[in-house]
């Protein structure tokens, strides 16, 4: 019986400590633009109009955003696109992410998205492409691309329409964060009803963050 309640003493503070952080709660992405910074935390005029006060995490890092083309798509990279599921199971982007290859494997699948309604995000490898052209493989030029994705569950047609953003990113640092800067926050709620975010992707020289 001591023994076993040696166990269970041993075993309290792991589980006061899964209790704590399960009480952050993750929410939805807010996107927005930076109005000031502090060591601590930042302020942001969101999307629908509300000052947002997001405290910095402890591992608190940034993301910065870049323009990138489709040229840079092929099969084996690694991308993101939030996009409208077709009645023919088919998604039409409405933006791509390509990341570069310490990034590979971020957020596989397909899930659901809050950059417009019934919108999804889907992260995945890109195992064929074709243009409108019908070239299959790289493709030197901005058109309509086809492209089939493996998502971890199998793959998923995604077209991305002509003239639809394509961006990229590069490792940011915390002086990304200036005031008139857009991005897109990855943050949580804790406790005590604070904000508090991890990431952050930051458009650089005065880029939106398309996803």
């Amino acid at each position: 019986m001591k023994r076993f309640l040696f166990g269970i003493l041993l075993l309290l503070p792991a589980f006061a400590q899964a209790q704590t952080v399960a009480q952050n709660v993750a929410l939805p992405p807010l996107r927005g633009v930076i109005t000031s910074v502090s060591a601590s935390a930042m302020t942001i005029t969101a999307s629908d109009g509300t000052s947002k006060v997001i405290a910095f995490a402890p591992k608190f890092t940034v993301l910065e955003v870049v323009p990138a083309a489709i040229s840079d798509v092929k099969p084996g990279t690694y991308i993101g696109t939030a996009a409208m599921k077709q009645p023919d199971g088919s998604y039409q982007a409405i933006e791509l992410q390509i990341f570069p290859d310490s990034m590979k494997g971020l957020g596989l699948g397909t899930h659901n998205w809050n950059l417009k309604p019934k919108s999804s995000m889907t992260n995945g490898t890109v195992r064929g492409l074709t243009s409108a052209a019908g070239t299959v493989g790289t493709v030197q030029s901005n058109g309509d691309l086809t492209m089939q994705v493996d998502d971890g569950s199998g793959e998923k047609t995604v077209v991305l329409p002509a003239g639809a953003p394509v961006v990229s990113f590069v490792p940011g640092q915390i002086s990304d964060l200036k005031p008139g800067a857009h991005g897109l926050f990855f943050v949580s709620r804790t406790p005590d009803g604070k904000l508090i975010s991890g990431r952050a992707n930051v458009g650089v020289n005065g880029l939106v963050p398309p996803m």
